[in-house]
């Protein structure tokens, strides 16, 4: 189920982002320890474009939810905590 955007401006701001800007080419210039956090069920972008982007950034840690789609950070009770503890690692 797609739901409304909360706030038109910042959709069209995102959606026009999505249509100008492209780092693909440039994820492999990250070198930080990076979490990367999916929803199995986004319909928006899709599950493999979190591993795509995984696969691309040598230091980098997928978690896929199983049960979420692409608002996982609003949907998911323990993401917040999830990203906490990867950081205090």
């Amino acid at each position: 189920m797609v739901s409304k955007p909360k706030d038109y401006k910042r959709f069209i701001i995102q959606a026009n982002s999505c249509l100008t800007h492209n780092a693909y080419n440039d994820l492999n210039k990250i070198k930080c320890p990076t979490l990367i956090i999916g929803g199995k069920k986004d319909s928006i972008v899709g599950v493999n474009s979190a591993k795509e982007i995984a696969d691309r950034i040598s230091n980098s840690e997928l978690y896929v939810y199983e049960d979420y789609g692409h608002a996982v950070h609003e949907e998911a009770k323990d993401f917040n905590e999830k990203v906490l503890k990867y950081l205090k690692r």
